[in-house]
């Protein structure tokens, strides 16, 4: 599949492509702004804290490419994100036509992660998008995790998650969860290795309907694959546009809502925000907590410095000449 290339790519200055580090602590009120005609970020840059050439510099993850997804994608792609690789291994169905924002009719039987890529490409030509039909659990390795700045997780089940997690840790890259059910919705917040990750809020009982093969709703897989979560459409839009705005601040630099659940209670229309401790002496891992620590902080993507792919770069990932040239 060949990805979605851009028409054209605006020019930056030498000063707005200063890496993240230098950036951070500049006195942005200094700069000049400019806003012109022909500038579709033109009200984004009015943000005071906004970096348009930081967010086209970055690459993300996109896990999931269902209503949640549909949300996050369509979003990434409004803001600019310089680099969107979504994989999913489900097929459209009827039933998604009413929850997801970038499928059409004609789409039914077509990969969920190809078509959302080449709908969200439409919306704005400087993104570099490209999907997948890939399983989570057999086809996502440390490589692709390592090479993204921020994973945005969509999936519907706890096995996904786990996984997700266990390979972001590894690699030190944040990532956000977000979880959807009827018209109530969850998203949350890792930054390794700092904090608590997805496993640490994990009881017993999840563990158990992992081994039972039961997913978030404590519906059956077999249900899961026919589409028969009860979601609504406006849910994934609360939680997705969340998801993407915790990614923001990652990007940028900001405080996040690391190691916290936002959760939302769409029933009673109000939020809570719950916060996870870590596990002493446990990791996601299945190392020693501190000697993950000591590890994870030597080789953190925060460094100034960027460190290498751990793995062989795949088919699915960018060449390191050029921004694009993404196959699969």
């Amino acid at each position: 599949m060949e990805p979605i290339r851009p028409s054209h790519r605006p020019e930056h200055s030498a000063e707005s492509s200063r890496s993240s580090s230098e950036r951070a602590g500049t006195d942005r009120s200094a700069e000049p702004l400019w806003i012109g005609e022909e500038d579709r970020y033109a009200r984004l840059r009015m943000i005071g804290w906004w970096d348009q050439q930081r967010l086209a510099d970055a690459k993300v993850l996109v896990v999931g490419a269902g209503a949640l997804g549909n949300e996050v994608l369509k979003n990434l792609a409004l803001l600019g994100i310089g680099q969107i690789r979504v994989i999913d291994f489900d097929t459209i169905e009827l039933s998604n036509l009413s929850r997801s924002v970038l499928f059409r009719p004609e789409h039914q039987g077509r990969s969920k992660a190809e078509v959302a890529a080449e709908m969200a490409a439409q919306l704005n030509p400087d993104c570099w998008i490209v999907g997948a039909e890939a399983d989570v659990l057999t086809d996502l390795g440390l490589g692709l995790v390592d090479s993204a700045d921020v994973v945005i997780c969509c999936v519907d089940n706890r096995e996904a998650r786990l996984w997700i997690n266990r390979l972001c840790w590894k690699v030190g890259t944040p990532w956000i969860d977000g979880g959807i059910q009827e018209i109530n919705g969850v998203a949350k917040v890792f930054v390794p290795p700092h904090g608590s990750c997805y496993e640490c809020a994990m009881t017993e009982n999840d563990y158990r309907l992992i081994q039972l093969r039961y997913s978030c709703p404590l519906l059956r897989r077999e249900d899961l694959q026919q589409g028969k979560v009860p979601t609504a459409p406006t849910i994934a839009s609360i939680v997705g546009g969340l998801q993407v705005q915790e990614a923001l601040k990652l990007l940028h630099g900001l405080p996040s809502a690391e190691g916290t659940a936002l959760v939302f209670n769409g029933v009673a229309t109000g939020w809570s925000k719950l916060n996870t401790s870590a596990r002493p002496v446990w990791s996601s891992t299945g190392i020693w907590w501190r000697d993950f620590a000591v590890t994870a902080a030597n080789t953190s993507r925060r460094s100034t410095a960027r460190r290498q792919p751990l793995l062989t770069p795949s088919p699915f990932a960018a060449p390191a000449t050029s921004r694009g040239g993404l196959r699969c």
